[in-house]
């Protein structure tokens, strides 16, 4: 059976972490953006999605929309869309960005941003969570997957969570 997305998603950030803080040393810089957006991407192929990306040897093409978007396509009309993602390390345009995810019409929305703490990521994700309820547009099962680098123990913290109205 295949595993959702979700863990997926959460095992490959594990993973990359790991790699990039040990071997590189890199986060939130380019690189770190390139090396995240690769993964996520060869999930979407993988899972047999056409994959767009900018800065992404991994997509089937630039970016579109999103940071990242896996969909599918019938002929020149899109089908199904299976994840957006947006990651943001500037603090002052993680708001903006989740904004756009609330006008996706996808199986799952993830929004991939950096804090000092693990408190602060309760805090933040929830101040998004509330922008998911109040807007007049979500539905019922709505899916979004919240990851967040903490700053201080240098891993990512994660938080699933579906609107229900």
């Amino acid at each position: 059976m295949e595993r959702h997305p979700n863990e997926v998603i959460k095992q490959t950030l594990e993973e990359f972490n790991a790699c990039a803080i040990d071997v590189h040393g890199i986060e939130k810089d380019e690189p770190w953006t390139r090396g995240i957006k690769n993964l996520i991407c060869k999930i979407g192929k993988e899972r047999g999605y056409e994959v767009r990306a900018s800065s992404s040897e991994e997509a089937h093409s630039t970016e579109w929309l999103y940071d990242v978007i896996w969909r599918k396509m019938s002929g020149n009309k899109v089908a199904n869309v299976g994840l957006v993602l947006e990651c943001e390390w500037e603090r002052s345009g993680i708001e903006e960005d989740f904004q756009k995810l609330l006008l996706a019409k996808a199986e799952l929305r993830c929004m991939i941003f950096y804090t000092e703490s693990k408190h602060n990521a309760k805090r933040e994700i929830e101040e998004l969570i509330h922008q998911v309820v109040e807007f007049s547009r979500s539905q019922s099962g709505d899916k979004y997957l919240f990851c967040v680098w903490l700053t201080d123990e240098k891993h990512f913290f994660f938080r699933d969570y579906v609107f229900e109205s």
